[in-house]
């Protein structure tokens, strides 16, 4: 199904959008979830607990840990916001609709990181 034949089909107050869009946001939930599930099961040694961690290194002091996890969450908002800024300055001016940018780009590109 083609996103622009759903704009097109779409009844007066968004109805159908709203329906696809909550649909979609479930299905992507599911789908991430089985997909991290998955890599848990998968990928035992990566994921072990902190008693088979090396030994070499100290652990950081909970406020360095802390601070680089807020500076680091504060470069991950600023990199995304440029990032949605891009894809709609580009679905613009490529013609794509809102409905092909959210259920068709987005969740790929978010998917790439967990394959």
């Amino acid at each position: 199904m083609r996103p622009s034949a759903i704009a097109k089909a779409d009844l007066p107050g968004a109805a159908l959008t709203q329906k696809l869009s909550v649909a979609l946001a479930v299905l992507l939930i599911v789908d991430t979830d089985w997909a991290c599930c998955s890599r848990f099961k998968t990928h035992r040694e990566i994921f072990s607990s902190a008693g088979h961690a090396e030994t070499g290194e100290p652990a950081w002091p909970i406020e360095l840990a802390l601070i680089t996890l807020a500076v680091a969450t504060v470069f991950v908002a600023l990199v995304s916001e440029i990032f949605v800024e891009s894809v709609q300055k580009a679905a613009e001016t490529l013609g794509m609709s809102q409905a092909f940018v959210g259920c068709g780009f987005f969740p790929r590109r978010a998917r790439t990181g967990l394959t």
